[in-house]
């Protein structure tokens, strides 16, 4: 599994992506990547909670205020019901920000800078094609997700923070599957692998 560690020269922190092909069995893959403490094992599904702790539904004065601990770096919101593009965004756990001394920043999204105003993390947003269109479009790939990225001085700040050494990359491929007797049902599979940092 190939995962980009670098984008120019900003390093990717975490990710969470999904990837659909619009034929009719309509298979997914959703990619969640970012550092894991070295505490948790990597033996089943739950460790991905620790990539990545999910919040429901949190507004940006929520996010501003959110007071989460020190053992994951990066929070995900969970739009339930709320329809919006980029609703599931990532970000920067904000505990960690304040405690290295960073700050919130209108510069971009979910933009962390220094005392220096130098942007040090930042959540990125992107889209190819339109995730919901409908088959039979099976040439297609289309995709949407977030990207956590930041300075190198900044990456391994927050890595220490958590007291991290591996990155964990979790998939997730779900499809649908027509049985004998022609009633379709949705399979999923996980697999996780870990890099050190």
């Amino acid at each position: 599994m190939l995962i980009p560690t670098r984008v120019g020269e900003r390093v990717l922190l975490a990710m969470n992506s999904i990837f659909r092909r619009p034929d009719w069995r309509w298979p997914k893959e959703e990619l969640v990547a970012g550092p894991i403490p070295n505490y948790v094992l990597i033996d089943s599904i739950s460790a991905v909670d620790k990539i990545i702790q999910i919040e429901n539904r949190i507004t940006w004065e929520e996010y501003k205020h959110c007071e989460v601990g020190y053992d994951v770096a990066v929070l995900r919101n969970a739009p339930y019901e709320i329809t919006t593009p980029a609703g599931g965004w990532i970000a920067l756990n904000p505990t960690i920000g304040k405690h290295l001394g960073w700050r919130l920043s209108d510069k971009g999204i979910f933009s962390w800078v220094n005392a220096s105003d130098e942007i040090m993390v930042e959540s990125i947003w992107w889209r190819d094609g339109w995730t919901e269109m409908r088959p039979p479009h099976s040439f297609h790939t289309l995709g949407e997700g977030w990207l956590i990225l930041c300075s190198p001085d900044a990456y391994r700040a927050v890595v220490s923070q958590i007291n991290s050494s591996r990155m964990v990359i979790g998939v997730r491929r779900e499809s649908t599957v027509e049985d004998s007797e022609g009633d379709s049902r949705k399979i999923e599979h996980w697999m996780l692998t870990e890099r050190e940092l």
